[in-house]
């Protein structure tokens, strides 16, 4: 016999339930082993999944990115800064005497009633900078650096204008790539890229990044007023050609 714990009903020991309540009735051991109740169930009525596990996922995958790529991107921006570019000329002894000749050649073409063109040299360009910015310049600082020289590379269809600065005695160099523009009112160089070491510059910044070049192009601002003149510029390896319009008004020295 199978005693119902829910209403005390003796039952038969066959019976699953009780013959009195229905109360599903517990075994007595060694007694039939008891049957699982039948339980519908709808197959519609799936457990949900767990709303916004992939974003998630992919939200913890992107933070743990930034978090090991930020560092490693921030200090391989460092260590390009610092590198020298490339094709940087090298310190030589200024030639005063040069300078003052190459000064006189460009007044004479400036100041011509005739079309006159000048071929410049990168050499000739860099020790008339030397001599000009040098004195005229000595100590600007910088982005807290301090200034130590200017110097042009120039390469075929363009110009580089660099400064050399120190900090704490390491050389840092801050270029711009100047291309030439004719027009009817004459030619120009327009900045068209720059570059902190090997480390380029983005597009936008070029604004800003101009200002650290304003102390030294106004050392030779008396200089620059000849170049602005011109109307046309050619480059080529090593070497800048440049023309000047006949002038029908020539300045006196």
């Amino acid at each position: 016999m199978s005693k119902c714990t829910a209403c005390g009903f003796e039952n038969d020991s066959t019976r699953v339930f009780c013959q009195n309540c229905g109360e599903r009735l517990v075994q007595t051991e060694g007694g039939p082993a008891p049957v699982a109740p039948h339980r519908y169930t709808d197959p519609s009525a799936r457990p949900a999944a767990p709303q916004g596990g992939l974003l998630l996922l992919i939200s913890g995958l992107f933070k743990e990115l930034i978090r090991v790529a930020l560092p490693a991107a921030i200090a391989a921006g460092l260590v390009q800064m610092l590198r020298v570019p490339n094709d940087i000329p090298a310190v030589v002894a200024v030639r005063a005497p040069s300078a003052s000749m190459l000064a006189a050649d460009i007044q004479t073409a400036v100041e011509s009633p005739y079309p006159r063109s000048l071929d410049i040299s990168q050499e000739a360009a860099n020790n008339f900078l030397s001599a000009r910015i040098e004195g005229a310049a000595p100590g600007r600082e910088s982005w807290r650096a301090t200034f130590s020289r200017s110097y042009v590379v120039i390469h075929a269809g363009n110009l580089t204008f660099g400064i050399e600065q120190k900090i704490k005695n390491y050389p840092v160099y801050l270029q711009l790539k100047l291309e030439p523009r004719s027009s009817a009112e004459g030619a120009t160089l327009e900045p068209v890229g720059g570059s902190i070491g090997r480390l380029p510059v983005p597009q936008f910044l070029l604004p800003f990044f101009k200002r650290p070049f304003e102390p030294v192009l106004t050392s030779i601002a008396g200089q620059l007023r000849w170049f602005e003149k011109a109307d046309k510029f050619t480059f080529v390896k090593e070497m800048a050609t440049v023309s000047w319009p006949a002038n029908s008004s020539p300045e006196t020295p």
